[in-house]
C-alpha cells in the first residue's frame, strides 16, 4: 500500500499533489468509461427513444445501490466494531442480519415492481412511445434488485473485514466485463434493451461472486449463519446507514424530477435529451471527484499536523484543478457541442438540435461544479462536517430540485436547462463565502511540539506486536515512573474531537486503512484520514501536559519533533504471543494465531500508510525489547533508560 508523505517546499507539495492526482483521476476515468459505454451502445444501436428509456430507469439503479450502501455501510460499521472487540458471534450476527434484511427487502421490491411494472414505468416518466423500450430494461433491473443490494453490501463488508484490495478488484473486473458484454449482447446477439440491462446485472453478479468466493476461500467471518439472525439488529443497521441512503439516493431523485419536467416540455424526446446531458455530466463529475480523492488525504494530514500553510496550499491546488477542468469542459463543450451530442444520438436531427440547444445552456454547470465539490470535500477533510454537509445537500438535492421545478414553470425549456447551472452557482457562492469568512489559521497559533509553559517533558511511546505484552509493559512502567499512561483515553479524546462514536474510532485504529474508499456521487468518504487527523491532535494535546507513556497509535511519528521523546518497540516469538493471547482473550491456539496475524497486518498497514516508515523496523525506534525475557525485565530496562535520559537532560541544562 502506498504511503502518504507531505514534503516541505512548495515545489515538492505540487509534485506530491500531482503524484496522487494522476492515478486517482485515472481510476475515475475508468468509471466514466463504464458510464459512457452503456449509453453509447444503447444510443448508437437502438436509437434516441431507447436512450431516453434508459434514463427513465436510472433512478431504480440509483436507489437500489443506495439501499445496498445503507445495509453495507450501516451493517459494516457495526460488524467492524464487534470484530474490534473480538465478539466474533456478534459480528457475524450483524453480517447475517444485513444479508437477510437486504435480500428480503430486495425480493419484496422486485416482486412488487414486476407485478405493477407498467404503472411503475409510467410513474417514472414512460409514455406510449417509449414504454416498449422501458419495460424490458426495467423488468430486468427490477428482478435483479436483490443483486444490486448484495453487490454493494458484500463490497462494504469485505472492506470492513480488512480486505479492501479484494473489493476493489471485484469492482474493476465487473466494470471491465460490463463494457465487453454491452457490445456482445446489444450488437452481437441483438438482445436490445434487455441485453444492455442483462449485461449490467451479470457484471454485478460477477462482482458479488468474486467477493463471496474469497470469503469462502479465506474462511472469513462474513458467512451467513441463519441461527445468528437478529431482527433487532436489522433496525440498528438501518439507523446506522440511513443517512448514507439519503445522500446516495439524492441523484436518483434529481434524475426523476428532471425526467418528469423534460417530458412535460418535450414529450418522449425530453427523456432522451436529459439522458445525453446526464451522461456527460457524470463523466465530468467523476473527473472532479478524482481531484478531491487526491487532495482529501493530503489536506487531512496537513490539518492533523497543524501545518496549515500546506493545508491551504493543497486546497488551492484542488480548487484550481477543478476550475482548470471546468475551463476544459467549457472549451470542448462550446467548441464541439454538436459532436458531443452525436456520440450518443444519430437517428434524429430534431433530437440533436434540441440537445445542442439544451447542452449549451447547461454547460456553465460543468465549470462551476468544481468550486462546490472541491470546497465541500475540503471541509469534510478538516472535520467541518456542518459546512461540508450544507454544501453537499444544497448541491445534491435542495437547489437542483427546487430550481428544476420553478425555472421550468417560469421560463419553460430555457429555464429547465438553466436550473442546474443556477444551482451550481448558488452552491459555489455559499462554498466561497464559507472560505472567505473562515478564520485564517497559521502554524504560529499552535504551541511548539514538546513545549508547555516553557518546559520539556519525557514522553515514552510504545509500539508493539499483538500479544507481546507491550500494553502491560507500558502501564507498569507508568506506575513505576508515577506518570500518566494513555491508551483507551486517546480513543475517547479522538471520538470527542472527530464527532465519531468511540467504538468506530477503536475499529479504525485496528483496521488497515482504505485510501479512498468507494465514491458514489461524491458523498461517501472513508473515515480513516479523519480519525487519524483527530487522533494526531489528541496525542499532541496529551503530550503537552507532562511526562507520560502512550501506547501505539503511530505516536512515535506524530510526536517526532518533540523534545524528550523515547520510542520503544516490543516484540516476542509467535509461541509466547500465542499463549498470551489464549490466556487474555480466552480463545483456541488456532484462533489466537489468526488474531495475531490479522492485528499485526492491520497495525503495520495503518502505520506504514500514515507515517511512511516501516512498522517494527529497528532503526525507527530508540529501543526494541523482546518480552520473552520477561515483563519485569522489560519494565526495569525501560525505567533505567528513562532515568538515564532524565539525568543527561539535567546535565545539559
Amino acid at each position: 500500500m502506498e504511503s502518504i508523505t507531505i514534503t516541505k517546499n512548495q515545489d515538492s507539495e505540487l509534485k506530491t499533489f500531482l503524484r496522487y492526482l494522476l492515478p486517482s483521476m485515472f481510476a475515475m476515468a475508468l468509471v466514466a468509461v463504464y458510464t459512457f459505454t452503456d449509453t453509447f451502445v444503447v444510443g448508437r444501436k437502438l436509437g434516441a427513444i431507447a436512450l431516453g428509456a434508459m434514463g427513465i430507469c436510472t433512478p431504480v439503479i440509483t436507489v437500489s445501490f443506495a439501499l445496498g450502501f445503507m445495509f453495507g455501510i450501516g451493517g459494516g460499521s457495526l460488524y467492524s466494531i464487534s470484530r474490534g472487540r473480538n465478539e466474533t458471534k456478534t459480528a457475524n450476527s450483524y453480517f447475517t442480519t444485513a444479508v437477510v434484511s437486504a435480500l428480503s427487502l430486495g425480493v419484496f421490491l422486485a416482486v412488487l415492481g414486476n407485478v405493477f411494472i407498467e404503472q411503475f414505468a409510467r410513474f417514472l416518466g414512460a409514455d406510449d412511445q417509449n414504454i416498449m423500450y422501458v419495460i424490458p430494461y426495467l423488468r430486468c433491473m427490477l428482478i435483479y434488485i436483490p443483486g444490486f443490494l448484495m453487490d454493494q453490501l458484500m463490497s462494504c463488508f469485505v472492506r470492513n473485514d480488512g480486505h479492501p484490495k479484494v473489493a476493489m478488484t471485484a469492482i474493476a473486473v465487473g466494470t471491465g466485463l460490463n463494457v465487453i458484454l454491452d457490445f456482445v449482447f446489444v450488437y452481437g446477439f441483438e438482445w436490445g434493451m434487455f441485453g444492455a440491462a442483462f449485461a449490467t446485472c451479470l457484471c454485478s453478479f460477477t462482482t458479488i461472486m468474486i467477493n463471496f468466493c474469497y470469503t469462502i476461500w479465506k474462511k472469513l467471518n462474513i458467512r451467513v449463519k441463519i441461527k445468528n439472525f437478529d431482527l433487532k439488529k436489522s433496525w440498528q443497521i438501518v439507523k446506522s446507514g440511513f443517512s448514507v441512503f439519503i445522500l446516495e439516493s439524492s441523484s436518483g431523485i434529481v434524475t426523476f424530477v428532471f425526467i418528469l419536467q423534460s417530458t412535460m416540455l418535450y414529450g418522449t424526446q425530453g427523456a432522451s435529451i436529459y439522458t445525453i446531458i446526464m451522461n456527460w455530466t457524470l463523466i465530468t463529475v467523476n473527473m472532479v471527484l478524482g481531484v478531491t480523492q487526491a487532495a482529501q488525504p493530503l489536506i487531512s494530514l496537513s490539518y492533523g499536523a497543524d501545518e496549515y500553510g500546506k493545508m491551504y496550499t493543497f486546497r488551492k491546488y484542488s480548487v484550481i484543478s477543478g476550475l482548470i477542468l471546468g475551463v476544459i469542459y467549457l472549451t470542448i463543450g462550446y467548441g464541439f457541442t454538436d459532436s458531443l451530442v452525436r456520440v450518443f444520438a444519430t437517428d434524429s436531427e430534431q433530437l440533436i438540435t434540441d440537445t445542442v440547444f439544451a447542452l449549451r445552456l447547461y454547460l456553465p454547470a460543468f465549470f462551476l461544479m468544481g468550486l462546490g465539490i472541491c470546497i465541500g470535500i475540503y471541509y469534510q477533510s478538516i472535520q467541518a462536517s456542518v459546512k461540508s454537509l450544507t454544501i453537499m445537500l444544497l448541491r445534491g438535492i435542495v437547489l437542483p430540485v427546487s430550481a428544476i421545478i420553478s425555472f421550468s414553470i417560469i421560463f419553460g425549456k430555457t429555464g429547465l436547462w438553466l436550473a442546474v447551472p443556477f444551482a451550481e452557482l448558488m452552491t459555489a457562492v455559499v462554498a466561497v463565502a464559507f472560505v472567505l469568512t473562515e478564520k485564517k489559521r497559521s502554524t504560529s497559533d499552535v504551541p511548539a511540539a514538546g513545549s508547555s509553559h516553557g518546559t520539556s517533558h519525557i514522553v515514552i511511546t510504545i509500539s508493539r506486536q499483538f500479544g507481546s505484552g507491550g500494553s502491560e509493559i507500558g502501564k507498569r512502567l507508568a506506575d513505576r515512573l508515577h506518570v500518566h499512561v494513555y491508551d483507551k483515553e486517546v480513543t475517547e479524546l479522538t471520538a470527542s474531537a472527530s464527532g465519531y462514536d468511540s467504538k468506530v474510532v477503536a475499529m479504525e485504529e485496528n483496521s488497515a486503512p482504505v485510501p479512498y474508499g468507494l465514491f458514489v456521487n461524491g458523498h461517501y468518504m472513508p473515515i480513516s484520514h479523519q480519525i487519524f487527523t483527530a487522533q494526531s491532535k489528541a496525542l499532541e494535546e496529551l503530550a503537552s501536559k507532562g511526562d507520560c507513556v502512550i501506547i501505539g497509535r503511530c505516536a512515535e511519528h506524530i510526536l517526532k519533533d518533540k523534545a524528550g521523546l523515547i520510542n520503544v518497540f516490543v516484540h516476542a516469538d509467535r509461541e509466547s504471543r500465542m499463549e498470551r493471547i489464549m490466556n487474555t482473550e480466552h480463545v483456541s491456539g488456532s484462533d489466537a494465531l489468526k488474531m495475531m496475524d490479522e492485528y499485526d497486518y492491520a497495525r503495520a498497514e495503518y502505520h506504514n500508510y500514515f507515517t511512511n516508515t516501516a512498522w517494527g523496523k529497528m532503526e525507527n525506534y530508540d529501543l526494541t525489547l523482546n518480552s520473552n525475557k520477561g515483563i519485569d525485565a522489560c519494565v526495569e530496562t525501560l525505567y533505567t533508560y528513562v532515568q538515564t535520559v532524565r539525568k543527561s537532560e539535567k546535565v545539559s541544562e
